[in-house]
């Protein structure tokens, strides 16, 4: 099958209620494109070659042996190359081809309509398209629920360049000696922001982006855990925003830890965990900050309260989807 009537049979099946999220779809349905590998990860399914034939099989389970019917084996199908042919019309479902060369007609049948080519002026459509489909094919309520929570969390970023509280913002903080491992993190905010978006929009991530979402968050909850230790270590708290701040990112990490286990073992949005890493260290940061500084807030400090709220919110609402 054609990659594009591939991906148009899936969006189908997401239209009829299959799925609520890109991320829950490509869990659920596997994409292989033939001489590049799966278009997307899947945990589930495991690709490689017998007798030199690419093949599937279940992860976890023995290959055991592959059956080619010897029709298969004696057809002389040939691919359609844009560089040898081009197309020249398209009626009843049919694609007409014709070599540049030669002049022969091959004939391609077609169950959806291809997309016509759009002028170069329309350059972001099929980007723009793509988030369309998500988010009207497939319980648009939902993705447009995430998407609304994205733009939510990212007033976050506007926070960096404000005073969050003693009329020092995060932006200038990082600069300091002694206020920089508090600002860091509030930088996650863009980090999380174009993780959210990627998510709503391709429902996964490639390995490296994966590497780069937890070993930044594990940094930055590090730096949190620390100054909170530290801060335990040089006085005694009075007060109880004084205890929620000290010891706030501490179950806050651990329910993180919690809902990442989860997902990754029974749950559908595992392709959502990158998101949630990123998300958890930086409540743990705003949760230590915002307490920390409770009576002296300032703009960037309700900008901050804002991403906190909206990035938790998503995390629940994921969570409880993967358990529905």
């Amino acid at each position: 099958m054609v990659e594009a009537d591939a991906r148009a049979f899936i969006n189908a099946l997401a239209s009829q209620g299959m799925a609520s999220s890109m991320a829950e779809l490509h869990a659920e349905i596997a994409l292989l494109i033939q001489g590049h590998g799966f278009s997307y990860s899947c945990s589930w399914l495991q690709f490689g070659l017998f007798d030199g034939r690419p093949c599937v099989w279940l992860s976890g389970t023995d290959r055991g042996d592959l059956f080619i019917p010897k029709v298969d084996l004696d057809s002389d199908v040939i691919a359609i190359s844009g560089e040898e042919f081009e197309r020249i019309g398209f009626e009843d479902k049919i694609e007409v081809y014709r070599h540049k060369k030669t002049g022969e007609l091959r004939y391609v049948g077609r169950p959806f309509h291809p997309a016509r080519k759009k002028p170069w002026w329309q350059f972001w459509s099929g980007y723009g398209a793509q988030l369309v489909v998500n988010l009207t094919k497939q319980q648009a309520n939902r993705s447009i629920v995430h998407l609304f929570l994205t733009l939510v969390g990212m007033i976050g970023i506007a926070g960096l360049f404000l005073p969050f509280a003693q009329g020092v913002s995060p932006v200038a903080a990082v600069s300091d000696g002694a206020l920089w491992r508090l600002a860091f993190p509030f930088f996650l905010a863009i980090l999380a922001s174009a993780a959210s978006i990627r998510w709503v929009i391709s429902g996964s991530f490639s390995g490296l982006e994966r590497a780069v979402a937890y070993i930044v968050s594990a940094a930055m909850v590090g730096v949190t855990l620390t100054l909170s230790m530290s801060f335990s270590f040089q006085s005694q708290p009075e007060e109880i925003h004084e205890w929620v701040a000290m010891l706030g990112p501490y179950p806050i990490v651990a329910l993180g830890l919690y809902f990442l286990i989860r997902n990754s073992r029974i749950g559908s949005s595992r392709e959502f965990n990158p998101v949630l890493a990123i998300q958890v260290a930086y409540l743990a940061n705003a949760v230590f900050c915002l307490m920390g500084f409770l009576g002296d807030w300032q703009p960037g400090a309700y900008c901050a309260l804002v991403a906190a709220l909206a990035f938790a919110l998503q995390i629940v609402l994921v969570s409880h989807a993967t358990v529905r």
